[in-house]
């Protein structure tokens, strides 16, 4: 804890003097601004904070296609970025998903004809399938107690009937061992799992896409064993 603060103290200190030749501009997400707030000169620094909205379907159009732009590079069929927008529209982590689907058709990119293809798209499985790349890869770096931890906290995720279940972080960790909160921080930094406020203003989760519990194969399978188990 004392390096931490000693940390903040040091980031939310290094521009206090307006005529100083130094700025730090930094974002945070909003479950994570009562954590930040620990020491005086953080609280003094979130004073002057900007909230910024979640990108609507135009931005998101806008963001996928900028920077292809500025690197030279188009989509081969006008149509793929609307459909991507589309795949997301209405999820809280529209833009860290679409960045695995951006990832994935970048490095399968056509570098003859400076394009980004729909047959690389529906190579990948869409939106949803690099998604689930992105899940896999994941895990992969995980050691054997570690995926058995995340298994169990998926399936805790998942309704009975198939479907994300949002629960409270208390009771996603009450009955692991420890080493659960590692995991579920590498699960949150990954941006599998979404974490935000709920009515009460507790801490809940879900997972960050529909499509993790229908596209995303590891998960169903253990949804199966789960069932199995207990038939």
């Amino acid at each position: 804890d004392a390096e931490r603060r000693a940390y903040a103290d040091a980031i939310f200190g290094a521009a206090n003097d307006a005529y100083g030749p130094v700025r730090v501009v930094a974002t945070l997400r909003d479950d994570f601004l009562g954590r930040a707030a620990e020491t005086a000169s953080a609280r003094e620094a979130l004073g002057h904070i900007t909230v910024l909205r979640s990108p609507d379907a135009m931005a998101l159009r806008e963001i996928l296609s900028k920077p292809l732009e500025v690197a030279g590079y188009t989509f081969d069929d006008p149509e793929l970025p609307d459909e991507m927008v589309r795949a997301v529209r209405g999820e809280p982590a529209s833009l860290p998903v679409l960045q695995f689907t951006c990832l994935l058709l970048w490095e399968r990119r056509v570098k003859e004809t400076r394009q980004l293809t729909r047959e690389a798209f529906e190579a990948i499985g869409g939106v949803e399938g690099a998604l689930a790349h992105h899940a896999d890869h994941l895990l992969e770096g995980m050691t054997g107690d570690q995926v058995e931890l995340a298994r169990r906290m998926f399936l805790e995720l998942v309704t009975a009937d198939r479907t994300r279940r949002v629960v409270s972080r208390d009771e996603l960790l009450e009955n692991l061992e420890d080493g659960a909160e590692a995991v579920l921080q590498q699960l949150i930094d990954g941006r599998l799992i979404l974490t935000r406020k709920g009515e009460r203003g507790e801490p809940v989760l879900e997972l960050v896409h529909e499509s993790l519990v229908s596209r995303w194969e590891r998960l169903e399978r253990w949804i199966d064993e789960s069932r199995d188990e207990f038939t």
